[in-house]
């Protein structure tokens, strides 16, 4: 099964001057060509009924042939598409912007700061670390402080955004420790809080910066939690004498021989270590062969994964060809499954002929014994999979909170409208799960469930206490 990366927001630039386009006629190509193609119309149509759907084109109807904007073409289009589910679906405009629409949104200056930069980096040499009161670091922005009555103000040292200059003012804490923060525009945004975290990141909602000279150690689970916000290689560290953390950001083609490595690099010390953390929070999941050198550690009995079917159409018989042609360890598989697809459009084929396939191996690993995953909702698609497969181990259990729900329906493909303007992605496929046990839009609980009270930079070390019990 080849299952991709997932997408749950999608967000698109305008740029340059105009191309003219007929937003009703995008529709019209856009419900015609997913009704035909996405192997999840019709469950949804059976799941929530005829009458739902045609007041819902009767609702996108109108909307759509009011559309003057390619924004809002693209908007309503989605919001037509978003009717079926969250994740593995996609609408996206590839056209350029109107000279109406590229007009660039001008905001007031949020102003400056008083200082005196050289003298301030000269004094925070020698000052011990004062709450907000630092220098702060990100891969665009090196950020001075300053408290001037009962607020905080954050101004730019140095940028690579030129739209910030030294002294700017680039947020604003107030004293209920709310903030006004300036986006790379200087458009103003509010956040609900900030805090220092771990003595050495300064934390507003999703923005961070980290102290650029700290004076106090970051205890390992803060700082294991935003190396993993990166989001570049996987990596193995240890947290205590008997727990190893492993992060692993995508599953990715590209990035299997990287996990392979690692494990490999690593592969006598987690066979040593009683209790291991597996962190797959935002990763939005790749190919299911990038975590197969992971389930040793985790298997302790027979792993029963369910197959998928395809929905045969000219379009999915088009690219079981090109398996065919460029797989050729499955070439026997993709052949036979494109005989039984051919004169049977509009139904659902399997490629293989049993409904499920069982992992299976000889031996079962004295190490780890305790194994916790950290999921999140930006946990989907082929991280969904390796949930659903880790689960039937005894050695693990889940933390976090439900994963984002996109695993259902798989086997992506990408069609472009007749104008070029336009490109939709959907699935060619849908799990044997079906109707039993609906991933899609609900996700896969976790074991642990962490409340609003607990932040995810705090989940690893939960983690630990869990594990160390």
């Amino acid at each position: 099964m080849k299952i991709f990366a997932f997408f749950f927001i999608l967000l698109v630039s305008f740029l340059s001057k105009a191309q003219t386009f007929d937003c009703v006629k995008e529709f019209e190509w856009l419900k015609n060509t997913f009704e035909t193609n996405d192997a999840g119309f019709q469950q949804t149509i059976d799941r929530k009924g005829k009458d739902a759907y045609q007041l819902h084109n009767q609702l996108l109807e109108k909307r759509i042939s009011d559309s003057t904007s390619a924004p809002d073409c693209e908007a309503n289009l989605r919001d037509w598409l978003h009717f079926f589910r969250k994740g593995h679906i996609r609408i996206r405009y590839l056209g350029k912007a109107t000279e109406q629409e590229d007009v660039k949104v001008e905001y007031k200056s949020p102003g400056s700061v008083d200082v005196d930069i050289d003298d301030y980096l000269a004094s925070r040499k020698t000052a011990i670390n004062e709450g907000f009161l630092d220098i702060w670091t990100d891969a665009t922005y090196r950020i001075g402080v300053k408290k001037k009555g009962d607020k905080y103000y954050g101004f730019i040292i140095s940028s690579k955004n030129k739209n910030y200059q030294p002294k700017d003012i680039k947020f604003v804490i107030n004293s209920d420790s709310s903030v006004t923060y300036y986006m790379g525009d200087k458009s103003p945004i509010a956040l609900s809080k900030a805090e220092v975290v771990g003595n050495n990141y300064l934390i507003m909602e999703y923005i961070d910066f980290k102290r650029e000279n700290p004076k106090q150690e970051t205890p390992i689970t803060t700082t294991l939690h935003f190396r993993a916000l990166e989001r570049k290689d996987p990596f193995i560290e240890r947290v205590n004498e008997s727990t190893m953390y492993l992060n692993i950001p995508f599953f990715y083609p590209s990035e299997k021989a990287k996990i392979d490595s690692v494990l490999q690099k690593n592969e006598s010390i987690l066979k040593s270590s009683p209790n291991l953390i597996i962190d797959i929070r935002n990763n939005g999941g790749g190919a299911d062969r990038s975590y197969k050198e992971l389930l040793p550690y985790l298997y302790t009995h027979p792993i029963r994964s369910v197959s998928v079917e395809w929905l045969s159409t000219k379009t999915s018989q088009k690219l079981i060809k090109e398996y065919s042609e460029t797989i050729p360890n499955d070439k026997a598989i993709y052949e036979n499954a494109l005989k039984r697809m051919i004169g049977n459009e509009g139904k659902f084929i399997r490629l293989n002929d049993e409904p499920f396939s069982i992992y299976k191996q000889a031996e079962i690993f004295q190490n780890p014994q305790n194994i916790i995953i950290l999921i999140n909702r930006f946990t989907g698609s082929t991280s969904e999979q390796f949930v659903l497969a880790a689960k039937q181990s005894t050695k693990v259990k889940l933390l976090g909170r439900p994963t984002g729900g996109a695993i259902d329906i798989s086997n992506l493909n990408l069609q472009t409208s007749p104008s070029g303007l336009f490109e939709l992605l959907y699935g060619q496929s849908r799990s044997l799960r079906y109707p039993l046990m609906r991933i899609d839009d609900s996700g896969i609980q976790p074991d642990y469930f962490m409340d609003s009270t607990l932040p995810e930079y705090k989940w690893i070390d939960h983690a630990v206490t869990l594990l160390s019990q």
